[in-house]
């Protein structure tokens, strides 16, 4: 008891020093508060348009991509739409260098052809021309293809943008450190992987990665999402949440039994001393899990230490009954 009032009343002194900003960094970590919704909520690739969401509005983008000559694809018109099929007036700037619409709300917002160069599976650098939609100063780039419109990300690859189903989280992306946009975007993922998960360490390529307007707008924009900092979540997405449901039920009987044993121990033996120890610590590691994940580092401690607990409790068992 000293040794922890100690360390209690030494954190406050540091933290009163510093400007109390452990505490407030700890505060703001778990603060339940709503994310700021951004001017840019939404883009989507289709077969037809490239369809976004700028201050709640829908609006439709299309090109017209003949080949030229050399058989490049040159973008000669382009055209935007509201979602209720009003046509908006689209200008060329005076120095030719880029499309303005002329909107009120879409002053933000020009649009370019540019040359760059995407990536085939290879890793082969094939130059090509693109739309460009500079959007307050992010240029988003996009292709026509004969299957639709692509979007070229920042590792050159052709791909799609897509909205990723949201749970729980959306709208507080913010929430623990932005750990928010991913539980809002994992959780979902768990009704697929109700029996079979999708495998050990496959959550990089199952979490909806082509996201890519959310994951700029919270701060994920050059990051590949490759764990749900959240052990529970991991275990239901990857082994399944059949899996998940059975590590809780363990923990819950190893649990209630420990709590039945050692409420009114005495703690003479040495087995008793052990059981509660490791008792305490499993508790400490299911609270960690929350918001952290398993790693090849301590998982194995753990579920060692998870053995011995079990063990040592049958000990204390017969102890006690004898």
């Amino acid at each position: 008891l000293p040794v922890v009032v100690g360390a209690v009343a030494m954190f406050f002194i540091v933290d009163t020093v510093n400007g109390h900003n452990y505490s407030t960094s700890i505060a703001n970590a778990f603060r339940i508060q709503k994310t700021e919704e951004k001017t840019l909520s939404r883009i989507d690739t289709t077969k037809d348009n490239i369809e976004f969401v700028y201050n709640k509005q829908k609006y439709f983008l299309t090109v017209d991509a003949p080949l030229d000559e050399a058989g490049n694809i040159a973008y000669n018109n382009l055209a935007i739409t509201k979602e209720d099929g009003t046509a908006l007036e689209v200008k060329l700037a005076e120095d030719r260098s880029c499309w303005m619409v002329n909107d009120e709300s879409l002053q933000n917002i020009t649009f370019s052809v540019v040359s760059t160069a995407i990536l085939d599976e290879k890793a082969n650098q094939t130059p090509v021309n693109a739309i460009s939609a500079n959007i307050e100063g992010k240029s988003w780039y996009f292709i026509r293809r004969g299957d639709g419109y692509k979007y070229i990300n920042n590792y050159g690859r052709e791909t799609v943008i897509e909205t990723a189903d949201t749970a729980i989280f959306d709208g507080y992306e913010d929430f623990a450190s932005k750990r928010g946009f991913i539980w809002a975007r994992t959780i979902p993922l768990l009704k697929k992987y109700l029996i079979l998960g999708s495998g050990a360490d496959t959550f990089s390529i199952v979490f909806p990665q082509h996201d890519y307007v959310n994951a700029y707008n919270n701060g994920y924009e050059n990051q590949l999402i490759s764990k749900p900092h959240c052990w529970y979540l991991q275990i239901g997405v990857q082994t399944g949440v059949i899996s998940l449901l059975a590590v809780l039920v363990f923990y819950g009987i190893y649990f209630i039994q420990s709590i039945c044993l050692y409420s009114k121990q005495k703690f003479e033996s040495y087995a008793a001393q052990v059981g509660v120890g490791v008792f305490v610590g499993s508790i400490g590691y299911m609270i960690a899990g929350l918001t952290n994940d398993s790693s090849i580092t301590v998982a194995p401690v753990f579920w060692v230490l998870m053995g011995i607990g079990v063990t040592v409790n049958a000990i204390v068992k017969r102890e006690k009954t004898a």
